[in-house]
């Protein structure tokens, strides 16, 4: 199935594509699938990032040629860092450049929209938490990342993180 959240008649409503355009959804991302009856054509559609959540978590250096480029070497453990969700962009948003930066650069990514309230959860029930999978760009304002020990500055400027 293909979710989307869409605006209709000035609401975030979430949707599923089909050949005939956005089926509306009664009820949240989460919740059972039930449809309204009411479709919208999909040329129609302004399209809204995915969900709302209350926290972007992503993980850095994780790519060996990546980490070579930037003259880093693999850590240990996984280099984790959080963008704020002023940073979301939904599809077809403008990027805005930060005006101290030189260089913006993007990195694609698979995000996971996590499903439900998970901590702590064992390696083997991971996937049981896993809603479902998306595109999403990490843009990161390259030359301000070499400047700071943390990476919030440089990733998490608002519209850094297209998704969707």
């Amino acid at each position: 199935m293909k979710y989307a959240r869409i605006l209709y008649q000035g609401i975030p409503q979430y949707a599923l594509l089909k050949p005939d355009g956005y089926h509306l959804l009664a009820g949240g991302l989460f919740d059972p699938v039930c449809e309204t009856g009411s479709v919208m054509p999909e040329k129609d559609a302004q399209l809204l990032v995915p969900c709302t959540p209350g926290k972007i978590i992503a993980v850095g250096l994780n790519y060996a040629d990546h980490a070579a480029e930037m003259s880093l070497e693999l850590p240990q453990f996984p280099a984790l860092f959080m963008k704020p969700s002023s940073a979301l962009l939904p599809c077809g948003g403008t990027i805005l450049y930060p005006p101290m930066s030189r260089q913006v650069d993007f990195e694609g990514e698979l995000a996971f929209v996590i499903g439900k309230t998970a901590s702590y959860v064992p390696e083997c029930a991971a996937a049981e938490y896993i809603f479902g999978y998306t595109c999403l760009n990490d843009v990161t304002a390259r030359d301000l990342q070499g400047q700071d020990s943390q990476w919030t500055r440089a990733k998490g400027f608002d519209t850094f993180c297209p998704v969707g």
